[in-house]
Parts: structure tokens; sequence; C-alpha cells
């Protein structure tokens, strides 16, 4: 009796993870309707507080979302081009720290700069044969936004009424138990970015950088970078200094490097064990599995994955 059980929820899996096979491959479609199960509560609230219309409160709630969105990627463009444009500056007054050296890696930066600009030219043709596509999965993400906040009035999990009878219930447990986790994820993230921020822009301050707070909020945003972090802009700066014989300098940054990565990692460690109760390692290896398999979209399947690990270890220790 026990080898069909497992046998019939093995075949439930296999369907589960087939439909999740489907909707990673209609992406703009399954990211419209995930964002709009985190964004309904807005639309309820304009309709049930406010007393807006329905369709006006979906409307407005899509257009806060696409403003919310652009200001964001503006604030990380304007940031990264500020960063860069004060560094080629203080490079070339030779005030950043006065070498020879200084004169040399610039020279270097010029070069890759051009390279740059030259490989951007011959991949232009192909860039702009992709914006068709991209510009119609954009208008598909908002279709399927919009009609998943106006259905959410109705039920909030609508979705699972297309599903079949008989992995309905099992499918809205894993979306519930996905959604939990990456909720869970998103705090702590934002957590830890804040303590990251709040002891760069210390380090920074004690340092002398120029504009600390302005780079604490750069590297800050290069933290969301799954595997690489802080260390992508912390490791050339502190080689960049060895280079121009201002050890003292390096040391400091490599001391607040390693003092950022303990932190963050006694923080997260706590984060984790009182969210979800469960070992930091398990989350990511599942989480790094997810995003060396499917990419970026990684993300976002790898919270259900993690509820499918615990969907099987709490039954295999009932």
């Amino acid at each position: 009796m026990s080898y069909l059980f497992q046998k019939i929820e093995w075949k439930k899996m296999i369907l589960i993870l087939l439909i999740i096979g489907i909707a990673f491959h209609a992406m703009p479609l399954t990211a419209g309707i995930i964002v709009a199960y985190f964004l309904s509560p807005i639309s309820l609230f304009l309709t049930n507080r406010l007393k807006i219309p329905r369709i006006f409160s979906t409307l407005l709630t899509l257009f806060l979302f696409c403003l919310i969105a652009a200001a964001s990627a503006s604030i990380f463009l304007t940031l990264t081009w500020l960063q860069i444009k004060d560094t080629i500056y203080l490079l070339q007054q030779g005030t950043l720290l006065d070498s020879p050296t200084s004169n040399q890696i610039l020279s270097a930066l010029d070069r890759q700069l051009i390279l740059y600009m030259e490989k951007i030219q011959t991949t232009i043709p192909s860039i702009l044969s992709e914006i068709p596509t991209k510009f119609f999965e954009f208008v598909l993400f908002c279709f399927a936004l919009f009609f998943s906040l106006y259905e959410s009035f109705r039920n909030r999990y609508w979705i699972f009424d297309f599903f079949p009878r008989k992995i309905k219930k099992e499918a809205l447990f894993f979306f519930q138990k996905s959604t939990s986790l990456l909720t869970i994820f998103v705090k702590i993230e934002t957590q830890l970015l804040l303590v990251t921020f709040v002891v760069l822009s210390t380090g920074f301050l004690i340092i002398g950088f120029h504009s600390p707070l302005q780079a604490s909020s750069l590297i800050t945003l290069a933290d969301l970078i799954p595997f690489i972090g802080t260390g992508m802009i912390l490791f050339p700066m502190i080689v960049y200094f060895i280079l121009i014989d201002s050890k003292m300098i390096a040391i400091y940054l490599t001391c607040l490097y390693c003092i950022l990565i303990i932190i963050r990692q006694l923080l997260e460690n706590y984060l984790w064990a009182n969210s979800v109760h469960t070992r930091p390692i398990i989350t990511f290896f599942i989480g790094a599995a997810s995003i060396i398999f499917f990419g970026i979209y990684g993300l976002i399947l790898s919270p259900i994955f993690l509820a499918t690990y615990y969907h099987f270890t709490s039954n295999n220790e009932r």
C-alpha cells in the first residue's frame, strides 16, 4: 500500500514538474502571473479602502510597478555612470593617489574602452534584431500582469482553477510554500543589503574615500549578483591600490571585506535558521543548482525546488 502511495505521489510530482517546465518556456506570462500575486494586495487596498473601481486600481497598480522598476533601473545606471566618471576624472587628475602607475592604468582602461566600443558596434545589428522579440515579451508580460491582477479580485489563486483536479491540491501547496520562501528570501536579502551598505559606508568614511556613500550604494547593488557580490568591485580596487604601491589602503580594504563577509555570514545563518529552520548550506546548494541549470530564472524557480525538498524530507520524517 505504501509503495502504491509513493507511486501515485511520484506521478503527481512528474506532472507538476512538467507544468513547471511549460511555465519556464512561457516565462513572460509566468512572470506576469507571479508578480500579480505579490501586487494583488495593493490593488485590493485601492479598491476596498479608497473605493477606486477595479479596472482603474488594476491600471494604477500596473503603472506604479512599471514606474518603480524604471526608477530603480535609472538609479542604478546613474550611480554606475557617476562612479565611473568620478574614477576616470580622479585618475586623469592624479588625485585618487599620486603615482606613475595611475597613467598606465588609465591607458589600459582607454584601450579596453576602445575594444568594448568596437565590440558593441559589431553586436548592434544582433541587438536591434532582438528588440521586436523583447518588446513582444514585455507586452505579453504587461497583459499577463494586468489580467492576473484583475482576476485576483475574485481569487488570488485563480490560475489553479485551470490545473488538473488530481494535482490541484499539491500544486497549490507547492505554490504557497514557494511564495512563502520567496518572501522570506526577499526580506533576508533586504536586511543583508542594508547591513552591507552600513558597513561599507562606515569603512569608506574611515579610510577617507571620495564619495563614500555613492561608492557604497553601487557596491551594495552589486551584492545582488549571485556568487559574485561585493567582491566583483572590491577585489579590483584592492589590486589597483597594490599596483600603485598604496599597500595600506589595500590592507584596509582587505580587512573591510573580511569584516563584511564575517558579519554577513553570521547574520545570514541566523536569519535563515530562524526563518525556515534549516541549514543555510541546503538553501545555498539548491539556489546555486537552480541558477546553473536555468540561469537568471533560477532565482524564481529555486523556491519551488526548495519547497519540493521540504515536502519530501518532511514526509520521510513522518
